[in-house]
């Protein structure tokens, strides 16, 4: 009779923690402009997330829109990039990649109304910039603000020891982006985009 007492009052510890951790605000910590951090406090707002701003030494959720990381109060980091070898294994699939070296922070030219494209961004030692984004362009911004979500949500799905496995969008860019492959990490597959012939 007194291990059944005890595995119920354990059990209902266990549940009275849980709702707990459901119904309080999330403590987040937010680094990054004033446009990211607005941007992205009404997204969390849009979509019901219960969160409280406070500061870092108390936060259970840093996140860091200078760097497009995330760091858990569990140990867990997560980046918004892919791992180095995932990345040079995708631009050795394009023919103009021969020869080349990855030249980052290739910041130095602007698109409009996308505002993380810098963070995907790389010069190449070729002379080509190339952008590898986990999304079309167009959706880039939302994506963060999304991954982001999903990880105070507990859904870590897109990652693999902290780094994205999503499928990587590549632009070459030279007076505007154009979508030349599509390359899967997972399966090691480049998908050439097609351009239609308009005649």
């Amino acid at each position: 009779m007194r291990n059944w007492f005890l595995i119920f009052v354990i059990t209902a510890l266990i549940l009275v923690m849980l709702f707990l951790n459901f119904n309080f605000p999330k403590k987040i910590y937010i680094k990054g402009d004033s446009y990211s951090i607005s941007k992205f406090i009404d997204y969390l707002n849009k979509n019901g997330v219960n969160f409280k701003l406070v500061d870092k030494n108390v936060a259970k959720y840093i996140i860091d829109f200078d760097k497009l990381k995330i760091n858990l109060y569990n140990g867990l980091s997560f980046e918004l990039y892919w791992n180095d070898e995932d990345l040079l294994r995708c631009l050795e699939n394009l023919d103009i990649f021969e020869g080349c070296k990855i030249l980052r922070n290739a910041d130095n030219f602007y698109l409009y109304n996308i505002h993380f494209y810098k963070h995907f961004t790389f010069n190449l030692s070729c002379g080509i910039n190339i952008i590898v984004s986990p999304v079309p362009l167009e959706s880039l911004e939302y994506f963060v603000y999304r991954t982001f979500v999903e990880i105070i949500k507990g859904d870590y799905s897109k990652f693999e020891n902290g780094y994205l496995v999503t499928n990587m969008y590549i632009y070459l860019y030279k007076d505007t982006p154009e979508l030349i492959g599509i390359y899967d990490p997972i399966l090691d597959i480049m998908n050439t985009a097609i351009k239609e012939n308009i005649q």
